[in-house]
């Protein structure tokens, strides 16, 4: 007896491979449509345990984001003298003794306008300038807006370098659009900040602003 002959051996090219079976769901309309062009949009139900894991990687890697940009752009700490209140309200006697002189009432303290001041002089600071335009090129009208002061007039001397507050002021009188400033006769309240520029500069920053609000 003759052992059995071996059937043709197929051509690999006739081979039928089956078909890949692409799953499609409802939720992936568009990879659907670019995959597999005749799919009919097969939907199936989340699963809820990796649903939960997605939504934690999501959390992770929005953290993660953050904190690395976080990292990457430290804060710069302001320098504010110890004595910065007392030289504030020295800054204050001498600009309202001038505004007496000159017949105009006095101004009194704002915490939004100290706001808007305190925030430049840091700017100025960190920057070693007396510029009106801050370091992100916002406008005395950008920063009153971000400290939430709603003004119908509003001014503001900035300096560098002076000692005292009675400096600053004596200063700025002595120059007609600074004075002009310190004698708006519609201000009514005042916001002064003060800052120190890094070490080895240390100079001392005054800004002064003046306003009246809406």
């Amino acid at each position: 007896m003759q052992p059995p002959q071996p059937g043709p051996i197929p051509d690999p090219a006739r081979i039928r491979q089956p078909r890949p079976t692409i799953r499609c769901f409802s939720r992936l309309p568009h990879l659907c449509a670019r995959f597999q062009p005749h799919c009919h949009g097969i939907t199936e139900p989340p699963h809820p345990l990796r649903e939960s894991m997605m939504d934690l990687r999501t959390t992770l890697t929005a953290l993660a984001t953050s904190l690395a940009v976080s990292l990457a752009a430290p804060a710069i700490a302001c320098t504010v003298p110890g004595n910065a209140s007392a030289m504030q309200a020295e800054v204050l006697s001498h600009l309202n003794a001038e505004r007496r002189a000159n017949g105009l009432a006095p101004l009194r303290l704002s915490n939004k306008l100290d706001k808007a001041a305190q925030g430049h002089a840091c700017d100025n600071a960190k920057r070693m300038s007396i510029s009106h335009v801050s370091s992100d090129g916002g406008t005395l009208k950008n920063r009153l807006r971000r400290a939430g002061y709603s003004f119908r007039t509003a001014a503001e001397n900035t300096g560098r370098g002076f000692a005292s507050g009675a400096r600053a002021v004596q200063w700025w009188m002595n120059s007609s659009k600074h004075r002009d400033n310190i004698l708006l006769r519609k201000a009514k309240e005042v916001g002064i900040g003060i800052a120190v520029s890094p070490a080895p500069d240390n100079k001392l920053h005054w800004i002064l602003v003046v306003g009246a609000s809406k």
